[in-house]
């Protein structure tokens, strides 16, 4: 199906009307959406070598298991001041092509108290063309 036949058809515009149902309301005028890695955080797999050398070990702020494997994570410089400031006029989401098992426990860390990040979307979320 060519590009504006999938626009126009009624299948798409029904996937689409479900997708705004899945985010939800809108909680203030204006949305600032951000990619989470490499915009607001760095994170690699530790290798085997790594763990046992740790020379060769990169150091982030903070670590985290995921299916076995660690998981290090570094954060942007000034990443929580700020998306503190800029909640106060956006909505801000972020959005992850991860899985929520991993994107999750980083941006629990980010933001504990779910005060800045109102919604958060993953690979899941993606609309397949």
């Amino acid at each position: 199906m060519t590009e504006n036949k999938l626009e126009n058809s009624e299948e798409y515009s029904s996937y689409l009307l479900m997708k705004s149902f899945e985010l939800g309301p809108k909680m203030k005028n204006k949305v600032l959406i951000f990619d989470m890695d490499e915009t607001l955080v760095s994170a690699w797999r530790v290798r085997d070598e790594e763990i046992f050398n740790p020379l060769f070990r990169r150091k982030g702020d903070f670590n985290f298991k995921l299916e076995g494997r660690l998981i290090e994570v570094k954060l942007r410089p000034y990443v929580i001041e700020a998306l503190e400031r800029l909640s106060d006029s956006f909505e801000i989401v972020v959005y992850t092509a991860g899985i929520k098992s991993y994107a999750d426990p980083i941006l629990d860390r980010i933001d504990p108290m779910n005060t800045m990040i109102m919604k958060r979307l993953y690979r899941h979320d993606c609309m397949q063309f």
